[in-house]
């Protein structure tokens, strides 16, 4: 893995707010194929138990992730990583800081759903220890989808890299 503050800069990592709005829209139109929408935004921070993070380089949102802290369960619903940082470990790092959390809630588990055919986030996802429980048929436009799951006992203690600069984040 390239050593970060070498290769792309010191990383900001925070909670977001609806202020990031116009990052999240432009990165999420660059990433998705059913994109969420302004109003699907903003109904998310509207959530009590809603985690916004994001990470950001030389002040551009790099990647984030949306998940509801609901213990004993986190929902990861989100992590996007821009195409221009992908391959640095950000997404193993958002999922790093998540299982924190979680932990920190209380929480025992982490539950996402994916699509079947992305590979990156799947791999991704497997790397981190998620394991697959169930699979859904059409369950998005784009095609089937699988249930994951993340035991937080099963994952490491988690240590920031050198570099990174934890802000706003609990």
């Amino acid at each position: 893995m390239p050593v970060l503050t070498e290769t792309i800069g010191p990383i900001l990592a925070r909670k977001l707010t609806a202020d990031d709005l116009p990052g999240l829209v432009i990165l999420e139109k660059s990433t998705e194929k059913e994109p969420w929408t302004v109003d699907n935004f903003l109904g998310e921070f509207e959530r009590p138990f809603f985690l916004p993070l994001g990470l950001f380089i030389n002040n551009e949102l790099a990647a984030f992730l949306f998940a509801w802290l609901l213990p004993p369960e986190t929902h990861l619903l989100k992590l996007t990583v821009s195409p221009r940082f992908q391959g640095f470990g950000l997404g193993a790092g958002l999922i790093s800081i998540l299982v924190d959390l979680t932990r920190r809630s209380r929480g025992e588990k982490i539950l996402l759903e994916v699509l079947q055919t992305n590979q990156k986030a799947v791999t991704l996802y497997r790397k981190a220890g998620f394991t697959i429980d169930g699979r859904a048929k059409n369950y998005y436009l784009a095609g089937d989808a699988l249930f994951m799951s993340l035991m937080i006992d099963d994952f490491p203690a988690y240590r920031p890299k050198d570099g990174v600069i934890w802000e706003n984040v609990s």
